[in-house]
């Protein structure tokens, strides 16, 4: 199926996962890690492992290497803790392509830190709790994709059960804090893309661009952000939690906002491989019509932090 993610409000439907409450088996770590910065003592899940790891990662001003801590669950995913703080939200109006649904620029607080896949959840890690699949564009360390959002539900569900925290998708205030890492730029390495840098359609981008791939990369294909994370720009869209609204950031709290409280469509974040170089900035906003399973359609899950 062709791509149908419209600029204004575009393409693809969802059910929020979640709602188990956790069962508290956790062991004290202390977490240093550049993604992350110093989080003192926080609660790890029993099932989880981490390693700690210097990382070469993409910023504005170049190449960076950083110590980043990722926490591996217990079918192979990895996660970054990502910290509390505050963003520009949005797009300055001097921004080159964007939509009038990124608008007004605005300060949001992220006031408590949680877990965030370092990647897309691929079919391997999908599989290992639901079972048989059938992704567009097969392969085990391929982002699973043609998934609808209550596919996605119901794996947040499963996977709760099994480690005794609660999985989800990000809020839309959550994905782009993380996708930006600190930078300000259109993308988290700058001004501009090149197919080095993230799977997109660079069609018509610029000669030294490169070819565009036509599908879905493995994991790890590209370089991360400051926090550690890859693909947050192209590769598949992403779903978040929140409903759409394209007026919402008129009125959007400045702690925390969830989105509106009703709504058609939910939001899709971060461009896929089909995707324009526009649609794949940190501040592009896109909607998504439920129960439709798209090819170029999947997600990356939150593990909230135990207070």
């Amino acid at each position: 199926m062709d791509e149908r993610v419209q600029r204004r409000a575009g393409g693809i439907r969802v059910f929020w996962c979640g709602g188990l409450k956790p069962l508290m088996l956790y062991a004290l770590v202390g977490v240093v890690g550049a993604g992350a910065g110093h989080a003192g003592d926080v609660k790890l899940p029993a099932a989880w492992t981490s390693e700690t790891k210097q990382v070469k990662v993409a910023t504005p001003n170049g190449e960076e290497v950083k110590t980043i801590t990722y926490f591996t669950n217990s079918i192979g995913a990895r996660l970054v803790l990502i910290p509390a703080g505050e963003y520009l939200m949005g797009s300055p109006e001097s921004e080159t392509g964007r939509g009038g649904n990124e608008s007004p620029q605005h300060k949001v607080r992220i006031t408590k830190p949680f877990y965030l896949g370092a990647h897309e959840l691929t079919q391997r890690q999908y599989s290992a709790i639901m079972g048989s699949i059938q992704p567009r564009f097969q392969g085990d360390d391929n982002p699973m994709e043609k998934v609808s959002w209550s596919d996605v539900n119901a794996f947040c569900e499963a996977l709760s059960q099994r480690e005794g925290v609660k999985y989800r998708l990000p809020t839309e205030a959550e994905w782009e804090y993380a996708c930006r890492a600190g930078s300000t730029t259109p993308f988290y390495f700058g001004a501009t893309l090149s197919a080095n840098q993230a799977n997109f359609n660079v069609s018509g981008v610029r000669e030294d661009a490169g070819a565009p791939k036509g599908r879905p990369m493995p994991l790890g294909s590209f370089p991360p952000n400051a926090f550690g994370l890859y693909d947050m720009h192209g590769n598949v869209f992403e779903m978040c939690q929140d409903w759409y609204d394209g007026e919402y950031y008129a009125k959007s709290p400045a702690e925390d906002p969830k989105g509106p409280g009703k709504g058609v469509s939910r939001v899709a974040r971060g461009g896929s491989w089909s995707s324009p170089l526009p649609m794949v900035r940190s501040a592009a906003r896109q909607w998504a019509q439920t129960p439709t399973r798209y090819g170029f359609m999947g997600f990356r899950v939150v593990v909230e932090v135990p207070q």
